[in-house]
């Protein structure tokens, strides 16, 4: 099963990883802004951090 998760795939591709801690640091840095800086659909097109003040 082949799974895309959009920009992050794109991320990867684009940065060209190398090594196995350069993509560590690639998903950490992504998952970062994917959780605090992103909106989300699912949360009414706010993101995570503004949620939780709200919830």
């Amino acid at each position: 099963m082949n799974v895309s998760m959009g920009p992050f795939d794109d991320k990867c591709l684009i940065v060209g990883i190398q090594q196995l801690s350069q993509g560590r640091q690639t998903v950490d840095t992504w998952l970062m802004q994917y959780n605090t800086e992103r909106p989300h659909q699912s949360l009414e097109f706010i993101i995570p951090v503004e949620y939780r003040q709200v919830a």
